[in-house]
């Protein structure tokens, strides 16, 4: 059985409100939605610096929010960056996006969504 994309159950015993947690998480994609597109123009560009800051920036969030694959294929990223070497930032690129897109429907499809 495959792994939800969002700790639902975890999330809101962290926050102790489940309204707070629905709103967060809303914040959460409208902020990760031009996090992953500048993600993905950074490695068209071969800018490993750009890179680095945004897969950071998604890592975090990704993390606090408790979505750990997104947390990992972000942590990959940002360590390619971080090296320098942009071998297999395509594919774990399109590895996040597909994450991404996996949570967003979760989210809606659980009315999750404030």
């Amino acid at each position: 059985m495959e792994q939800s994309p969002l700790d639902v159950a975890g999330g809101i015993a962290r926050l102790g409100d489940a309204e707070i947690w629905q709103e967060i998480v809303q914040d959460y994609i409208d902020v990760c939605e031009g996090l992953i597109t500048e993600i993905g123009n950074s490695i068209a560009a071969g800018d490993a610096q750009k890179l680095r800051q945004d897969s950071h920036a998604v890592k975090g969030s990704s993390a606090e929010l408790l979505a750990s694959r997104m947390a990992a294929l972000s942590a990959d990223l940002e360590h390619m960056g971080r090296e320098d070497s942009l071998d297999g930032a395509e594919r774990k690129f399109t590895e996040l996006r597909e994450e991404f897109a996996r949570l967003v429907d979760f989210v809606r499809d659980n009315s999750i969504s404030g």
